[in-house]
């Protein structure tokens, strides 16, 4: 749902738009993972910053009610390890917010992951993280991982064209080891039908 009325009316306009023209919509923006440091630079956040395009046709566009989900994956098999459903973070949003419109120029950011410098795991900053509920909170061990951020506004879905590689380094290393880069293009994780892995879950 939409968390305003102005928005839900926006959203249906929106959907109703997109039924006639979607070939022509905008379509999300996704940067790289940038990192903030806090508790005196004791933990690293990792956060990816979303937008949207500017249409010829069309101008500056907005995308309403947008929903995130991180898809997390083995990097050595490409398996699907579990869905995550994110937050957004921007000045103008209540922390731990589960929706946002998407403009044209303005970013807003996925909190993704962090970790106490030295610690053995990293916890993925998803919803349950950031609404401190303890029993949902999902931490995750040293290695690499794979992931792709998936955006939802009414029945359309976007995949981040490209999918991003984390490192968790081993306890007692610091967060210098501890990155999110760009690796690749998501079509080489859609070989192995993660459609069906999603479904089976």
């Amino acid at each position: 749902m939409c968390t305003t009325g102005i928005e839900l009316s926006a959203h249906k306009i929106w959907q109703w738009v997109v039924s006639k023209w979607g070939s022509v919509m905008p379509r999300p923006q996704y940067g790289a993972a940038t990192q903030e440091l806090r508790d005196n630079d004791m933990v690293a956040w990792y956060h990816v910053p979303v937008s949207t395009e500017r249409t010829i046709m069309l101008g500056d566009r907005f995308i309403p009610c947008c929903e995130a989900v991180m898809l997390l994956f083995d990097a050595n098999e490409f398996k699907l390890l579990q869905e995550f459903v994110m937050s957004w973070q921007s000045p103008d949003l209540p922390q731990g917010n589960l929706e946002a419109t998407l403009v044209a120029g303005k970013k807003r950011l996925i909190p993704i992951v962090s970790r106490h410098d030295g610690a053995a795991n990293a916890y993925i900053t998803d919803r349950y993280l950031l609404e401190k509920k303890a029993d949902r909170i999902t931490d995750i061990g040293p290695g690499e991982y794979l992931f792709v951020i998936s955006i939802k506004s009414g029945a359309k879905t976007w995949y981040s064209p490209h999918y991003y590689k984390l490192f968790v380094p081993a306890a007692g290393k610091s967060n210098g080891h501890f990155n999110i880069s760009i690796a690749g293009d998501t079509a080489a994780i859609k070989t192995v039908n993660w459609d069906s892995q999603r479904g089976a879950r």
